[in-house]
């Protein structure tokens, strides 16, 4: 099968002022003094891409925010001119380390997307998450991209804390809408081996407890003109992250720095997660060449994680197989069950019950 040009670049930065005791991601504190060798490293893969140019350009981390101005001036300038004209560039950020002279620095050099991650609204819910941010700096950082012009912004949120009632969760959710945002991302907490969290054998919220605040959210959410295109996140009209559409649909993405994967010419790779053997030059330590099976699976792995479903069409278009004959027992058996439904062409999980999607993804891939 011919293989699509990647016109998404994810750029990852692993530095954080914090380590937050629920992350697993590629991170290191920022006091560990790696930040020079890591930001040479990386513009030197930057400067590689040569006259590459991307729809979508997404800086993550760790916290990009948390780089020195100069660094972080730096990182922007080589990326604005990789970006095509009309392309979505899109920056995460911390509401502490997200000062003014950055926001100032983002919009002179095209960052027109920001995701900030709130987490909760709560003070005893942030202390217990490790964060050092209040509600308050949130909304006051908030004020402040909008009066500089970049008002396409993502709150993100964390819900299924231990012993979290459908009070906060219903709190956290009003807060959010009050500050207006174009995007809101939720996640339950999922407690992963090597977290601070998962050492001291914090235990995550009740299921039931979590599928009905999953469902709240969902409904407040859809009553205050927000839709939910995918199974974690909630945008108002036209304002759906194209990057992370890239992942779900499927598509071809180029990932640079520690910890970052990417998806080009057929080939799904890992960057490793040493920041000191990244700054020696090693970069992918996994390598898949993905065959038509295994790519088969991550069509479906990742189609069915959005509200629209996936095309049966393009399925037999692109694998030769009609998915319908190909996984009738456990199609059949998802639709008695009530998880799954097709409509027109597409096949996709209900929304009522896409709290299920691990279970309906194990029996189909």
């Amino acid at each position: 099968m011919p293989f699509q040009v990647a016109k998404s670049l994810y750029v990852h930065i692993p530095f954080c002022d914090g380590i937050c005791p629920y992350c697993d991601f590629c991170k290191v504190e920022k006091s560990t003094h790696y930040e020079q060798g890591y930001l040479k490293a990386l513009l030197f893969d930057i400067q590689n891409l040569g006259s590459r140019r991307f729809d979508t350009v997404y800086v993550g981390g760790g916290t990009p925010t948390c780089l020195e101005d100069d660094n972080f001036l730096r990182l922007l300038k080589a990326l604005s001119p990789l970006l095509e004209i009309g392309g979505e560039f899109t920056v995460e950020a911390n509401p502490e380390s997200l000062s003014e002279a950055k926001i100032a620095m983002m919009k002179e050099n095209g960052v027109n997307r920001v995701s900030i991650g709130v987490e909760s609204t709560s003070r005893k819910n942030l202390l217990f998450l490790g964060r050092k941010h209040s509600f308050d700096l949130v909304k006051d950082r908030v004020y402040a991209l909008k009066k500089a012009g970049i008002d396409n912004i993502n709150l993100d949120l964390m819900y299924g804390l231990p012993g979290e009632g459908l009070d906060e969760v219903k709190e956290d959710i009003d807060n959010l809408l009050s500050l207006s945002p174009t995007h809101i991302s939720t996640y339950s907490l999922i407690l992963e081996k090597g977290t601070d969290f998962y050492a001291r054998g914090i235990k995550e919220g009740e299921q039931e407890e979590v599928a009905d605040q999953y469902e709240l959210i969902n409904d407040l959410l859809k009553k205050s003109g927000y839709h939910r295109y995918e199974v974690s996140n909630f945008s108002l009209p036209d304002k759906e992250s194209r990057h992370n559409l890239v992942y779900w649909e499927n598509r071809p993405y180029v990932g640079l720095g520690a910890g970052a994967s990417g998806y080009e010419d057929g080939v799904r790779y890992r960057n490793t997660f040493s920041i000191p053997r990244f700054n020696e030059g090693k970069r992918k330590v996994e390598e898949e060449k993905v065959d038509r099976d295994s790519e088969a699976s991550y069509f479906l792995l990742t189609g069915l994680r959005l509200a629209k479903g996936i095309s049966l069409k393009e399925y037999r278009s692109l694998f030769g197989m009609d998915l319908l004959s190909n996984r009738k027992e456990a199609i059949d058996r998802h639709i008695g069950l009530g998880n799954i439904e097709i409509k027109g062409d597409r096949l996709m999980v209900k929304e009522e019950r896409m709290i299920l999607l691990d279970r309906v993804l194990v029996d189909l891939i």
